[in-house]
């Protein structure tokens, strides 16, 4: 017999495993492609650092459609940027910029019209350019894009054996996942922090109603963990 269980969750990483293998650490600060780009957080600064001839630095944020953002560098050993913004598969071109923003820094204004992840790459003017800079991006406007539901009827469903990404934004978010569970069998539920400081974790029943467990840190640090 098969049911669907459901987690209502505040978390920054969930993982339906038993255990997850170690993240490689890259020597670059920010990865060269977008596929592994680092996530930002739109309205907080991250900083960067072009340390060879050619480097690139790849970021992602969430969009959300109607919102207008202001993608910015802010230059400090750097002395000449251009940015590039980049469609949510990664590859498409949306706009370039080479010194809109203050002095040789560049700078991009630009509305969403799909709400998703897009990337952002960083770079130096010159391909020997390099040095530090701090990268920001803001929004007016619809600036609220939820990665998963706040409640059952919005919840993501969730393979046994998958990982899922999720961030918890604004403060009172909640995020909702759907599992499919099996009679006899033993579930491993647990969150692995990001940039989540502390997690709690609910379990329900198929009704939705009634919970079947709850835990705060019974996972990696902070991180959450149910066994059931």
């Amino acid at each position: 017999m098969k049911l669907n269980r459901y987690v209502g969750v505040i978390l920054s990483f969930l993982a339906i495993v038993a255990l997850s293998a170690p993240l490689s650490v890259l020597a670059d600060d920010h990865s060269d492609n977008y596929q592994n780009a680092t996530p930002v957080t739109v309205g907080l600064p991250a900083s960067g650092d072009l340390e060879s001839n050619g480097d690139v630095d790849y970021f992602s944020f969430a969009a959300a459609e109607g919102g207008t953002y202001v993608i910015e560098v802010t230059q400090d050993t750097l002395d000449d940027s251009v940015l590039y913004l980049y469609g949510i598969d990664g590859t498409t071109n949306l706009e370039f910029d080479d010194d809109s923003g203050n002095g040789y820094a560049a700078k991009i204004e630009w509305t969403c019209n799909e709400s998703g992840i897009y990337y952002v790459a960083v770079a130096g003017y010159w391909y020997g350019s390099r040095g530090t800079y701090t990268l920001s991006i803001t929004c007016t406007g619809v600036c609220f894009s939820d990665d998963h539901g706040d409640d059952p009827s919005q919840a993501t469903t969730v393979s046994i054996g998958s990982i899922i990404d999720a961030e918890i934004d604004p403060p009172e978010d909640e995020d909702w996942f759907r599992i499919p569970a099996e009679a006899g069998s033993i579930y491993s539920i647990e969150i692995r922090l990001d940039t989540l400081n502390d997690s709690f974790l609910y379990f329900y029943d198929t009704d939705n109603l009634t919970m079947i467990n709850s835990d705060d840190n019974s996972g990696v640090g902070n991180g959450s963990l149910i066994t059931w």
